[in-house]
């Protein structure tokens, strides 16, 4: 996220004449949307388990994997030759 925000701001700042007012407003809805996540991550934490959290993390991670590789394999490795 902080990626998209800096490149974001660099953009409104070669666009427009005032910088400063733009990084203000980036620094403060980056600060806002992350006193929000951390918020929801502390109640969230309170109600889920911490193995259900690891578990799902670890299954989602697995899953972009093999479309990665999925996605960056040939696909003749993936068809059945005859």
């Amino acid at each position: 996220m902080g990626d998209k925000t800096q490149l974001a701001t660099v953009a409104l700042a070669t666009r427009f004449d005032s910088f400063i007012q733009i990084w203000l407003g980036t620094t403060c809805g980056m600060v806002i949307a992350d006193a929000f996540g951390i918020t929801v991550g502390i109640v969230l934490g309170k109600k889920i388990p911490e193995r259900l959290v690891k578990w799902f993390a670890a299954l989602v991670f697995i899953i972009f994997g093999v479309l990665g590789i999925y996605g960056a394999s040939p696909k003749e490795f993936w068809t059945p030759q005859s």
